[in-house]
């Protein structure tokens, strides 16, 4: 097991604080004292269940959390216990070493994590070569057969792109058992378990948008997406109503993509979105925020236990961005505060009626707040 010693805390002190399981290893950690001042500023960070890695602006990486699978990119030690980190460790990958690769962006799911990468260059008129995949941790997520969990990053061939060199991968995403990749045609490539919750071991195209996507949130069986027009799309399984559509009273599922009706009829433009295990969160350009999904822990701000089309969220304030956990959503409002509802524990605060009302954190009372993120 490993700790960090805290520094003395100033008014400029930068430090990451956490709620839920990961405030084990991280809850109001300091920054690594042998960063770089030019790059003490978190650029993306990767949040599983129970590990975190965090990317900063000078493409260091940093970790916390368990190793048990190798989610960390870390060697795996016999003894458990040893695979455990506390606090944040500066950590410095071999084989992005070795090639001479530029982390520009992670994400993690429950048990695994994922690097983009691109080739290191001086030359100020490189135009890039093409982007690359790597994914450490669960063997399920490593994006071959062939692979197992052994701790270090793994490069994942990507036949679409492979077989379409004009093609680049235009960001990464990661959620529970799932590792997404969205390319410049509009695809989306996706492993690890699919939407109808079988296990897919290689990389596979699940779909080509016909407009370019800008955003994407996905929960256990369910996704969605804004496109370059601020349209919503939804997919997957709408058992509880995670689709936002329902046909005679009952909801439905979509295979592919699809418009929501309701936003796509009153002409409602998205600006954010978020997806639970079972339930969806989506702030339109003016602020406003809806929901729909299972209720069960109160995470949609309603008294129905089942949303299965979009709910108007009552506030007194606009939204900027929603965050969503498994059964609890965060909401950073155009002002800068910070509001949770719905979940387990500490996040759930329920009304006598049933629903769900919205708890202001005052831990981040007059805070400056950025990178937020959920698991």
């Amino acid at each position: 097991m490993h700790k960090n010693a805290e520094p003395e805390e100033t008014s400029e002190t930068i430090r990451i604080v956490a709620f839920g399981p990961i405030s084990e290893y991280i809850d109001r950690a300091f920054l690594p004292e042998s960063l770089p001042n030019a790059s003490k500023k978190v650029a993306r960070i990767g949040l599983g269940a129970e590990h975190a890695v965090f990317l900063f602006v000078g493409m260091e990486v940093a970790v916390c959390g368990r190793n048990q699978k190798g989610q960390l990119g870390l060697p795996i030690k016999d003894i458990d216990r040893e695979n455990t980190y506390y606090g944040l460790a500066l950590v410095e990958y071999e084989v992005f070493k070795e090639n001479r690769l530029n982390i520009v962006d992670v994400a993690a799911g429950a048990n695994h994590t994922m690097f983009l990468v691109e080739p290191h260059s001086l030359d100020p008129n490189f135009e890039g070569e093409q982007r690359q995949v790597y994914v450490t941790g669960d063997k399920n997520m490593l994006g071959s057969f062939k692979s197992k969990d052994r701790g270090g990053p793994i490069l994942v061939e990507l036949d679409r792109l492979a077989q379409n060199p004009e093609l680049k991968i235009k960001f990464i995403y990661a959620a529970n058992e799932k590792c997404i990749v969205m390319d410049t045609g509009n695809g989306m490539t996706i492993w690890g378990r699919n939407f109808e919750g079988f296990i897919e071991r290689e990389p596979v195209l699940f779909c080509e948008f016909k407009h370019s996507i800008r955003r994407i949130a996905v929960g256990i069986r369910h996704g969605l997406a804004i496109d370059e027009n601020e349209r919503l799309y939804v997919w997957g399984d709408g058992t509880y109503g995670e689709v936002g559509e329902e046909i005679d009273k009952h909801p439905t599922s979509a295979d592919t993509p699809i418009k929501v009706a309701y936003f796509d009829n009153k002409d409602i433009k998205v600006h954010s979105i978020s997806a639970g295990g079972r339930h969806s969160i989506i702030v339109d350009t003016n602020g406003k925020m809806y929901s729909f999904g299972d209720n069960s822990t109160g995470q949609l701000g309603t008294i129905e236990l089942r949303q299965y089309h979009p709910h108007v969220i009552d506030t007194e304030f606009e939204a900027m961005a929603v965050f969503s956990g498994l059964t609890h959503n965060i909401v950073k409002t155009k002002d800068g505060r910070l509001f949770r509802w719905g979940g387990d524990g500490k996040f759930k605060n329920t009304n006598k009626h049933g629903a769900s009302f919205m708890k202001y954190i005052d831990e981040l009372k007059g805070k400056k707040t950025s990178n937020i993120q959920t698991a």
